[in-house]
């Protein structure tokens, strides 16, 4: 999408991604992926629990797969002082229900909308992201610990849980 002049495009990606097919497209796709094939990435805290309640952004297993905790930030759009000891990564236990998540399109839209011409950051501090699918969770979802990386750790998690046997 090419980037806003006055507001309308930003408005225009928050419509699209408040549209019932939109929603109902993500949600299809989500349910290939499994709730195996979803997750949510935090920093990292001495003791995580394994278990836990998520909210916030999620994005796929297979686009952090390999990645080390900068090359996340970078891919995310996180905020430059993001990850930077490490990241601990949640995969969500369901697949999210339509009216709990919201779609937010790509990594390359921070929140979900083009950042204006010369902007290099959001509001909140959040750079444009490198294409990973990105949606936002409303409601909290239940999620086990897949991962504590340190900040230079590359995460290997081998085979994607939806082809594990």
């Amino acid at each position: 999408m090419e980037q806003s002049r006055d507001g309308r495009d930003e408005l225009r990606a928050r419509l699209s991604q408040m549209d019932k097919e939109v929603i109902a497209a993500n949600h299809h796709f989500m349910r290939g992926l499994g709730p195996g094939g979803l997750v949510r990435v935090f920093e990292p805290i001495t003791a995580p629990e394994k278990k836990i309640f998520v909210k916030g952004y999620i994005t796929t297993y297979r686009s952090l797969s390999g990645m080390t905790p900068a090359e996340m930030r970078k891919l995310l759009g996180l905020r430059i002082n993001d990850l930077l000891t490490g990241a601990a990564i949640y995969q969500l236990d369901y697949v999210p229900m339509i009216g709990t998540f919201l779609p937010r399109g790509y990594t390359t839209l921070p929140d979900g909308r083009p950042l204006r011409p010369g902007v290099k950051v959001d509001e909140a501090g959040y750079r444009a992201g490198q294409g990973a699918w990105q949606a936002v969770l409303i409601e909290a979802q239940p999620a086990t610990l897949l991962a504590v990386l340190a900040k230079d750790e590359r995460w290997q998690p081998g085979m994607h849980p939806k082809y594990r046997v």
